[in-house]
């Protein structure tokens, strides 16, 4: 096997993620006559925006403030205006902290929920919270409504993050990491490649839940991650979303993407989470230990089991080992190769995120290397190598 080497992820600035998982429902208020469709082509692809009462919305739950919606005219105009300030279409909050405060109208069922989604959060990303105090000026402040809504991103002074009065545990995580700057896993650039978007059973004022904004403000992490808390399902009981509720919205391309989405954020999505906000970036270190299981010295068959053991470090030399109170994921890369009955399949490379567990700086994963000669020739063979890409002592 040949010694690997450590590629190179670069992000910009957003991990896309989606929207809606299994109790979460979409908000379907039709359109008035009051409103207005924009339309902006960013990148050969056409955004929409619904402006409403006047609120914007580049999705059902996805609420734009009036800079961002500048933000995209500008971006969008050939002529740039010059009395146009802009900055970032996307802003984080600083440490991945958020201040909050409680409307009055928030049951104490409802804000039990929340504070369950502020645990988890707390608990297994770097995103932190803490009650808003007189000298915060930035602050989020959960209200109950009839719909479950949040800006994207810090947009500065006071901002609401609408809840349902059943809404769960679940989709307050949703909302909140809307509110940290986290959008749509059907918004990735390469969102095509793994599922069809099927526009013949979605009414025409519902299809702005489809903008593929990462051509805003991303590059995509890893996969598409089918299962992501932020994932559309692929059936949706809304009737005013959806023209026939038994017939999918959203279609897989193959039978390898499986559209299931989560309760809680995936390893996908805490990756994603750990690029956007962890301050500290990690040297990722690893070594290989090769177990040599079975041997034909006769026929020239082995059967070889490979250890990878992946390492997190804070300092250049990896002397320091990297420990947070939270689980950090990793993305590694592991290419497979295989022959069956003499037929040589094509090699496959594909990513996929690991959890290092909370306290501890390594986990291990398993590869292999078999081969099964008849009369000197390979009959079968299979072999699984990992490669790390993130986090390197290139990302630095």
């Amino acid at each position: 096997m040949k010694e690997m080497k450590v590629f190179i992820l670069l992000v910009l600035f957003l991990l896309i993620f989606s929207c809606k998982n299994n109790d979460f429902t979409i908000d379907a208020t039709p359109s008035t006559k009051d409103s207005v469709w924009h339309t902006f082509k960013i990148k050969n692809e056409n955004i929409r925006v619904l402006e409403t009462n006047n609120q914007y919305f580049l999705a059902e739950d996805i609420v734009l403030s009036k800079d961002q919606f500048n933000y995209l005219s500008y971006f969008n105009a050939e002529v740039k205006p010059k009395s146009l300030v802009t900055s970032d279409f996307i802003k984080l909050w600083p440490s991945g902290k958020i201040y909050y405060t409680f409307g009055s109208n928030v049951s104490n069922t409802l804000k039990a929920e929340i504070n369950s989604a502020m645990s988890w959060l707390s608990s297994n990303t770097p995103l932190s919270f803490a009650l808003k105090g007189s000298s915060n000026s930035n602050y989020v402040t959960f209200e109950a409504s009839n719909v479950n809504q949040s800006p994207v991103g810090m947009i500065g002074g006071m901002q609401v993050i609408q809840l349902t009065s059943n809404a769960s545990a679940s989709t307050a995580i949703h909302e909140i990491l809307h509110s940290f700057g986290i959008s749509h896993e059907m918004g990735r650039n390469d969102r095509d490649n793994f599922v069809t978007i099927n526009t013949s059973n979605i009414y025409a004022d519902k299809m702005h839940n489809f903008n593929k904004v990462g051509v805003l403000s991303s590059i995509d992490v890893g996969l598409f991650d089918a299962r992501s808390i932020m994932m559309y399902p692929a059936f949706t009981t809304n009737g005013t979303f959806a023209k026939d509720i038994n017939q999918p919205i959203i279609i897989p391309n193959n039978s390898n993407v499986v559209i299931a989405p989560s309760y809680y954020p995936t390893a996908t999505d805490l990756l994603g989470i750990n690029m956007l906000y962890g301050n500290e970036k990690p040297y990722l270190d690893y070594n290989v230990t090769y177990n040599r299981i079975y041997d034909d010295w006769q026929s020239g068959s082995y059967d070889i089991e490979a250890v990878y053991t992946f390492s997190l470090y804070a300092d250049n030399n990896k002397t320091i080992p990297y420990v947070k109170p939270y689980p950090v994921p990793v993305l590694i890369e592991y290419y497979w190769e295989v022959i069956v009955n003499r037929v040589e399949d094509l090699p496959r490379v594909q990513k996929q995120s690991f959890i290092i567990p909370a306290g501890k700086n390594s986990f291990t994963v398993y590869g292999k290397d078999n081969v099964d000669r008849q009369f000197g020739e390979i009959y079968n063979m299979e072999k699984l190598e990992y490669r790390p890409i993130y986090p390197s002592t290139h990302y630095r």
